[in-house]
């Protein structure tokens, strides 16, 4: 009997091609943190999403505001000052107001190089801080 039940084994175990009996192999476990990590990734698709939103409205903000400057009447448009951080597009926005409303562009380093080469008050007192600073 306990022949047979070895021989019924040794038929139903699988077998290499040299008639080894196969390891078995383990039942594969789901990994959690797999799971997690799917979890997060939908968590970050939302919030990518909604970064993508809030640029979508930024940039249609842009392009309105865009219309309105092209609306006003060039003797209205005078002067613009624009303030915001270093590559933030200052530049280029100014050359392209300039541009269309066919208006000069001046810049600060423009206006200090020409106070500095005519040496007015203005350059003078320039000259004397950036000295101060150096």
């Amino acid at each position: 009997m306990a022949e047979e039940e070895a021989e019924r084994a040794k038929r139903e175990t699988p077998r290499d091609a040299k008639g080894k009996a196969k390891a078995k192999e383990a039942p594969k476990k789901k990994d959690p943190a797999v799971e997690e990590k799917k979890e997060e990734t939908v968590e970050d698709l939302e919030k990518d999403l909604e970064k993508l939103q809030t640029c979508l409205e930024e940039a249609e903000q842009m392009v309105t505001a865009e219309q309105d400057i092209a609306k006003v009447d060039g003797d209205m448009l005078k002067h613009i000052v624009l303030f915001g951080p270093p590559k933030a597009g200052k530049t280029k926005l100014a050359r392209a107001l300039a541009k269309e409303h066919k208006r000069h562009l001046v810049s600060m380093a423009e206006l200090l190089d020409w106070h500095l080469s005519y040496d007015t008050a203005l350059g003078q007192q320039a000259k004397k801080t950036l000295e101060e600073q150096a």
